[in-house]
């Protein structure tokens, strides 16, 4: 997950198919049925972005957001029960929160400073970046928006944080060190540590559902690929190799599949699956903009 605005800036940057890389769901691909997808998307270009559900092969979708505004970055409770998201529909980017099924939409966040990229901790808190971009921290609040404390606090900018299932680590990227890369942190503040240093940008890290592993989008190759680390930063490898574009990265519920937004020649950006490996690349969304996805197993 980006802001709109940087999400259409990398994916208008020329990317094309790459080999093996097949548009449609894979039949042989299985879900538990209770899986859903949270994304956001664009279906002409005239309207503006809303949040939409689908099943993890792109069928079964549904809007949630019926806004004349910017409603962006979805990210699912950890129950399944709600979605945090970022909108402009009050004048000013903030943070809300609605139901699974779109309804009891609430306002979080009231700053006029810019409170935009909300995730879920596993123990219900929201972790979100605030401030404009180029100098923004890390933050921390309550699932109810009350009790927000910077984490990070530093002049350099910090953003893209998701928090680690068991509610207590943070992995974001910064420029704190001259160059995007990959830290985590407590969310006390504590224990600051750097994942990455390669001269190459790295950005959009998320956690495996056990938090033994990050994933993480990187141009070291000339291309912005998929990477896999442990939590620790050791075992950098490379996942895919291809000509296609994979940002905003996050692991299935089971932690056998990535789904990701993919840059493909024809499409401004879709929804992509694959395997954890790398294998079985599909897109599995088509028309118009369908970005930022997060999976997660909700209620029945």
């Amino acid at each position: 997950m980006t802001n709109y605005g940087v999400w259409l800036g990398l994916l208008a940057s020329g990317c094309v198919v790459g080999d093996g890389i097949e548009l449609g769901a894979s039949s042989e691909r299985v879900t538990t049925g209770r899986d859903r997808v949270v994304f956001t998307s664009i279906p002409d270009p005239t309207l503006l972005p809303e949040i939409w559900t689908m099943a993890p092969d792109g069928s079964d979708r549904v809007q949630l957001t019926f806004n004349s505004a910017v409603d962006i970055e979805p990210d699912f409770s950890p129950d399944g029960t709600q979605i945090v998201f970022e909108s402009d529909r009050d004048g000013n980017r903030e943070i809300y929160v609605m139901d699974l099924d779109g309804s009891n939409q609430i306002r979080l966040t009231t700053d006029p400073d810019r409170d935009s990229y909300p995730s879920f901790c596993g123990d219900g808190r929201i972790v979100f970046q605030h401030g404009p971009i180029g100098a923004r921290d890390i933050w921390i609040m309550n699932g109810d928006g009350t009790g927000a404390v910077d984490v990070t606090n530093d002049p350099a900018d910090d953003s893209l944080a998701q928090c680690a299932p068991h509610g207590q680590k943070i992995v974001f990227t910064s420029a704190r060190g001259g160059n995007q890369d990959i830290y985590t942190i407590e969310t006390d503040g504590s224990d600051l540590q750097r994942l990455t240093t390669d001269p190459a940008i790295d950005m959009q890290p998320n956690w495996s559902p056990n938090a033994t592993e990050v994933v993480f989008t990187s141009f070291r190759d000339g291309v912005r690929e998929a990477y896999t680390m442990r939590a620790n930063g050791q075992n950098q490898t490379r996942v895919t190799a291809n000509t296609v574009d994979e940002l905003g990265l996050t692991f299935s519920p089971d932690g056998e599949q990535l789904i990701m937004t993919v840059g493909v020649v024809g499409l401004p950006g879709q929804v992509g699956v694959m395997n954890r490996d790398g294998s079985d690349l599909h897109v599995v969304t088509s028309g118009g903009f369908n970005i930022q996805p997060d999976w997660q197993v909700v209620p029945e």
